[in-house]
């Protein structure tokens, strides 16, 4: 039930971010980021692999955190 819940809920997104991409075009990159990002998380929770998706979640989780620090980095030194 949740699995479909999520999947419509990145439907609706998709389709939100198209309509405003053709109103807005300068939305694009975002939008496209943002939904092959919600499609890449969807597409792990119909993963049936345990291992495999243990593994993905790790690095998802360090990719975050690498993410946020290189932020806090760039934010401390003036360049954000």
């Amino acid at each position: 039930m949740i699995r479909k819940i999520l999947l419509a809920a990145v439907i609706v997104y998709i389709a939100v971010s198209t309509a405003q991409i053709i109103q807005r075009p300068s939305t694009a990159p975002e939008g496209v980021v943002i939904g092959a990002a919600l499609l890449a998380v969807i597409s792990f929770s119909y993963m049936r692999d345990e291992q495999g998706l243990a593994k993905w979640e790790g690095t998802a989780v360090w990719l975050a955190v690498f993410l946020f620090v290189l932020y806090g980095i760039l934010k401390y030194a003036g360049v954000l």
